[in-house]
């Protein structure tokens, strides 16, 4: 493989099986893109990143389940046109239920904002096909001049209600008459 500098370097192979994934991680690869059809044990593999690609029609309790296995990332397929909010929901619940870092294929002339949109939606990383490995310094640059995380979310008030249990528990504790 060739190092594109302190780039991570992946791979995407056809019949992905443990063996398969060890070869790759002596090749040089940094992580390897599995997909649901992989060989259960390729998660076994230590010292290479494993990628699982899944798709938006995988659902909440698939999502969920993601979170126990040792997987360092999960990849969505590639954005598509147009770039909608409903896009940027079903990122947000990729992120949220699977509690995995999302990485998503982008084109080298993606635009800042939608960058931006994608942070937010809970994307941390993006994909760029080794074809396109030249304009890796200006997708590079796209990043790095991102402004900080908006604080919108940090701005929210929270109602905070007593739970069920603790009345409860606050119930049972009341000191009852005393017989003495």
């Amino acid at each position: 493989l060739k190092k594109l500098g302190d780039v991570p370097v992946g791979l995407r192979p056809e019949d992905v099986q443990r063996a398969t994934v060890a070869a790759a991680r002596e090749a040089g690869a940094d992580f390897v893109l599995l997909d649901e059809e992989s060989s259960g044990e390729t998660v076994l593999e230590e010292k290479v990143g494993l990628v699982l690609r899944v798709g938006a029609e995988t659902s909440d309790t698939g999502l969920r389940a993601l979170a126990g296995l040792p997987l360092d990332a999960l990849e969505i397929a590639p954005i598509s046109e147009p770039f909608t909010v409903r896009r940027l929901m079903e990122l947000r619940r990729h992120s949220l239920l699977s509690q995995t870092p999302l990485l998503v294929e982008v084109t080298p002339e993606i635009e800042p904002s939608r960058l931006e949109a994608l942070r937010e939606a809970g994307v941390t990383g993006v994909i760029l096909d080794g074809k396109s490995a030249d304009r890796l310094s200006a997708l590079r640059e796209a990043v790095l001049s991102l402004p900080a995380r908006g604080r919108r979310g940090e701005m929210r008030t929270d109602a905070l209600l007593p739970s069920l249990t603790a009345a409860q528990a606050a119930e049972e504790e009341e000191p009852g008459p005393d017989f003495e």
